[in-house]
């Protein structure tokens, strides 16, 4: 089958295979893993090619949706060139190739990168046993990507992604549309001291061997805690202020009387950003002696840390006010899971974090391009959103029009004097009774300006010299179309006959060695791979969620039953 029939071809892992009377083949498919040899060289059945079947790993479609699909495409069952069981057949097929050599596989597709990639990073450990326990990798575009946008970064492991159970880390930031970007993955078998180290000094060669990020934002977890300040000399640490603040209630006892006025005033206090560190210093110790908590040792050794979660004493950090906990972080993994599958091999891993990062940057791109060719509508007449329409990208632009407008009836500004060449004005921000100093330099928005007009030039200029291809007549249109048509004959040569393992080295991009020498890992056993315990507050969110019901031995409406007696 040629053409776009090729492509629909499509299946996945999801597939759950079971016997004639329901049983689980687990034990039977494990049975036949080992004792499975490759067929003998034929061809493909009715025409079905396998060029394309990089894409249909990374697309978590099970086998049955993917025939129906087929079947739309080419326009009836008949037309498709295989059966269900074909499309089933090849995801059987596939474990069978990959099996021992997973790991091999995944080492060896990584090493062909560097070979042909440009600045593409990769490194691996494995332990006595030769079974891999460690990778970690970044491409060019992720490492130039962090030095403009490394300020500040993120950093919480994810599980579930594997079939080894290892454990995902990704180091992550936030680009100028607000949207999170990924610098750097690694996956570690455990979350030991020896991991974290290797995988913190790996990611400082990532990015240049020299310093690190402004500051790392993590939980408080004592692991990660203990390496980030020795492998990053120069970056401050920073705790999750929502790890921190799910605690409280837990410490402070969700059944006290004065529950809701002691959150009230201590989100207040947080949040404010432009309270000073002395007043947050009053205000708390204000608050702890109000509520008799000064005996209190959770408290007590929170205020200790202060300066690495609270935001008024890390002021001076950039980005501080948009990101102050690692759910950044678990966005990044959220969306990756929607990838990746438990069930996953690390050859299919690679491959669906292929794609996850594909549709990221496509993304990306999109947004790029409207913030260049994109015009923000003000909404008043202050000179001051005219020039942030012109300087400020679509997002970031709304987000400073929003502040803009609230300016206009909370903040009024003083006389005007010189000092060192700058223009000094007060600010008084009458909601909150404060005032402001604030300097700045006015031959710098004439600047800002004519960059702004030169890249709106040089963004025109690219689009006329694409648009003059369009404007061609229909015999210069066609010969492109040959060369491309020419181009794509030599990717894709129909009639060429592959055996089974053919067909697979062909979809993983790599050749199969003879001889494995770097073996699968071994299934891990961390924090976030077992059954997760439930806290008493979620117990007891949960009971008071469940309906009640009026139970038959104590007659009462309760959300017990008979069954169910306390």
């Amino acid at each position: 089958m040629a053409g776009n029939n090729q492509a629909v071809y499509i299946y996945s892992l999801q597939t759950r295979k079971t016997n004639s009377e329901g049983k689980d083949m687990e034990n039977s498919q494990k049975q036949r893993l080992d004792k499975w040899q490759p067929p003998p060289d034929s061809l493909n059945k009715n025409g079905v090619q396998h060029d394309n079947q990089e894409l249909c790993r990374e697309l978590k479609i099970g086998a049955t949706k993917t025939y129906k699909i087929c079947k739309e495409h080419v326009d009836g069952f008949k037309n498709i060139g295989a059966s269900l069981n074909d499309f089933k057949n090849l995801h059987r097929d596939f474990k069978c190739f990959i099996h021992e050599r997973d790991g091999q596989l995944f080492v060896d597709n990584f090493k062909e990168m560097i070979e042909t990639r440009i600045g593409f990073y990769f490194d691996y450990d494995i332990d006595d046993d030769g079974s891999l326990r460690r990778a970690i990798w970044a491409d060019s575009n992720a490492r130039e990507n962090y030095k403009i946008f490394g300020d500040a970064v993120p950093f919480d492991p994810t599980y579930s992604t594997n079939k080894y159970s290892m454990v995902f880390t990704l180091f992550t930031g936030m680009d100028h549309d607000k949207r999170s970007m990924t610098f750097c993955g690694a996956l570690i078998a455990r979350e030991d001291y020896e991991s974290f180290n290797w995988v913190f000094s790996q990611f400082l060669q990532v990015i240049g061997g020299v310093g690190g990020p402004e500051y790392i934002i993590i939980d408080l977890d004592p692991v990660i805690f203990k390496f980030v300040p020795l492998v990053f000399k120069t970056t401050r640490h920073r705790f999750c202020m929502w790890y921190i603040m799910n605690k409280v209630p837990s410490k402070f006892g969700v059944s006290r009387s004065d529950y809701s006025d002691f959150m009230g005033k201590l989100n207040d206090i947080l949040s404010d950003e432009e309270v000073e560190v002395a007043e947050f210093n009053a205000i708390w110790e204000q608050i702890i002696e109000e509520h008799g908590l000064g005996a209190n040792d959770w408290f007590a050794d929170t205020y200790v840390i202060r300066g690495q979660w609270v935001m008024a004493h890390c002021r001076d950090l950039k980005m501080v006010s948009v990101m102050r906990t690692t759910q950044r972080s678990e966005s990044e993994n959220s969306f990756f899971k929607r990838f990746e599958h438990k069930s996953g091999t690390l050859v299919e891993f690679w491959m669906r974090f292929e794609s996850a990062m594909d549709q990221q940057r496509h993304t990306q791109k999109e947004l790029d391009n409207n913030d260049k060719h994109s015009f923000q509508k003000t909404s008043t007449h202050l000179m001051l959103e005219s020039h942030g329409a012109k300087v400020y990208f679509y997002s970031a632009f709304y987000t400073f029009k929003e502040e803009a407008i609230y300016s206009i009836d909370t903040c009024r500004t003083g006389g005007f004097t010189e000092r060192d060449e700058l223009e000094v004005t007060t600010v008084k921000y009458s909601s909150k009774g404060k005032n402001f100093e604030v300097a700045y330099r006015i031959d710098n928005m004439e600047i800002i300006d004519g960059k702004q007009i030169a890249m709106s030039i040089m963004w025109s200029e690219v689009h006329q010299m694409v648009g003059l291809r369009r404007g061609k007549g229909v015999t210069d249109v066609e010969s492109v179309s040959a060369i491309i048509r020419g181009f794509k004959d030599k990717l894709s040569p129909l009639g060429e006959v592959l055996n089974k393992n053919q067909q697979m080295e062909k979809i993983l991009h790599c050749t199969a060695n003879e001889v494995v020498t770097i073996f699968p890992p071994k299934n891990s056993k961390n924090k976030g791979s077992g059954k997760r315990m439930l806290s008493t507050k979620t117990k007891a969110l949960a009971l008071a969620r469940k309906p009640k019901c009026k139970c038959k031995n104590c007659k009462r409406i309760t959300n017990h039953d008979k069954k169910e007696l306390p």
